[in-house]
């Protein structure tokens, strides 16, 4: 007899990536096949995409957004659940110009040096190199945008990086379908 509910508490969080794969693919068969709900606890979003069909977002002990997995993940409430949804570059008004806050995941920034002209409908904060880490595959640039504003990361594919060095100054541009506008986060004072 199946258990009328499942509760998983970061079940791949030890496995080597090959493994974790191959039980996702795994668990999300034999999910499908039973009449149980499952309670999943991750960090990682592209687990719960895998696995959930509905998600929720726990901040300060509370849930903040609750929906359909697709929905939660990628138009994320504020900028508490942008983080956590790996939304984690912000862009504030006052570095674009914009009303509204504007959020992007680091794969889709890309370092622009001053001399390269940005796409004309991309969101661009100037900032200069904090650190370059090669992560294999990729190598994330951080970049210091100055003027109080959050250090932003981009992600790109290896090479993407050659002739960047710490200190110099460069070009966060981020394409404006890439953007998503979010609320400021919640001060705990306000729930």
């Amino acid at each position: 007899m199946a258990p009328r509910i499942l509760l998983l508490d970061e079940p791949f969080s030890g496995l080597d990536a090959t493994t974790r794969t191959d039980l996702l693919a795994d668990l999300r068969a034999v999910l499908d096949d039973l009449d149980t709900a499952v309670v999943l606890v991750t960090h990682d979003r592209h687990e719960a995409l895998a696995l959930a069909d509905r998600t929720a977002l726990l901040v300060d002990g509370g849930i903040r957004q609750l929906g359909p997995t697709a929905q939660v993940l990628d138009h994320p409430a504020d900028a508490d659940c942008a983080r956590l949804v790996g939304y984690t570059n912000l862009f504030p008004p006052a570095v674009t110009g914009r009303a509204e806050l504007l959020v992007a995941r680091p794969e889709h920034c890309r370092p622009l040096r001053p001399d390269d002209p940005a796409p004309p409908d991309d969101v661009c904060a100037r900032g200069t190199v904090r650190r370059i880490v090669p992560l294999g595959g990729g190598t994330r640039v951080d970049v210091d945008p100055g003027s109080g504003g959050s250090p932003l990361a981009c992600l790109v594919p290896a090479g993407g990086a050659v002739g960047l060095r710490r200190g110099q100054l460069l070009t966060v541009t981020v394409g404006s379908a890439d953007l998503r506008a979010v609320a400021p986060a919640a001060c705990a004072s306000d729930r």
